[in-house]
């Protein structure tokens, strides 16, 4: 009887070792990118910075490219402080530094033209807006490659106030805005699990990224694996394989077929290793 309890205990203990090679901590991988205050090249323009990029950021939620967080005073300041060292660099010496809040890329952006139109009378209003928008790799302090871009309205909606004129101008660059950022920046996801293998080849597996991430069946990611023993702030990414969606489960997960490189998705995650999937445009 004893014998009995021991083998299996062993069998009890293989699974869990056999459980824990095949699935790792869920880790969310979508960009971070904090928001720095807009500006407008006119003081009479000031007003409406905050409705702008209120538009504008909630443009970016809804791609669900990215995680995005808050960037404070404090924080504005060590990024004015570090442009000014650097003068002569192409930093963007407004923006906000966000480096304490792990923001990968910073935001904002200015309104370069606006324009109201009072019709009826006085009795309503129409408004055009031109905006640039200013995306910059946080750490460094400089641009990103594609990363200012200027929308110009297709003018507004008759609105019985200004700022409602303003935000009907606003709602027809929405389309653009968010193109823009799913053009420029890949969905980034993690994998959960190995769910079948075969020959020490991962077939399916599960990924962190459901719809809330905005995945979707059909697509197709590249795998790569992270090496940080070089340099932890600039890890380097090697090619691994590719997986395709096949379900989206929940918010948070979906399923996927490996397409290649099934045996290196499964050494590196039997590793431990650092694994990002990234969405192929």
């Amino acid at each position: 009887m004893l014998g009995f309890n021991k083998n299996i205990w062993l069998v009890l203990v293989s699974l869990i070792i056999i459980g824990r090679l095949q699935s790792q901590p869920s880790n969310d991988y979508r960009l971070i990118i904090g928001e720095a205050p807009f500006t407008s090249t006119s003081e009479n323009q000031e007003k409406y910075c905050k409705m702008v990029s209120e538009t504008i950021l909630d443009d970016v939620r809804k791609t669900k490219r990215f995680r995005i967080v808050d960037i404070d005073g404090s924080a504005r300041k060590k990024a004015q402080e570090h442009a000014q060292e650097n003068a002569h660099s192409e930093n963007w010496k407004d923006a906000a530094a966000g480096q304490d809040l792990n923001a990968t890329f910073t935001l904002t952006g200015s309104i370069q033209s606006l324009k109201f139109i009072r019709i009826n009378n006085g009795q309503g209003y129409k408004a055009t807006i031109t905006i640039t928008i200013k995306i910059m790799n946080t750490s460094t302090g400089a641009f990103i490659n594609n990363g200012t871009q200027t929308f110009s309205s297709q003018g507004s909606e008759i609105k019985l106030t200004p700022e409602n004129a303003l935000q009907s101008a606003l709602n027809t660059i929405n389309e653009a805005v968010q193109k823009y950022f799913l053009d420029n920046f890949p969905l980034q996801i993690s994998i959960a699990k190995i769910q079948t293998n075969k020959d020490e080849k991962a077939q399916t597996v599960i990924t962190y990224g459901g719809n809330e991430f905005g995945v979707m069946a059909n697509q197709v990611y590249t795998v790569f694996a992270i090496d940080k023993s070089l340099d932890k702030t600039a890890p380097l990414p090697t090619e691994i394989g590719k997986i395709k969606i096949t379900k989206v489960v929940n918010e948070n997960y979906s399923e996927a077929k490996v397409i290649k490189g099934g045996d290196l998705i499964m050494q590196k995650f039997n590793n431990k290793e650092e694994i990002l999937c990234k969405l192929i445009q």
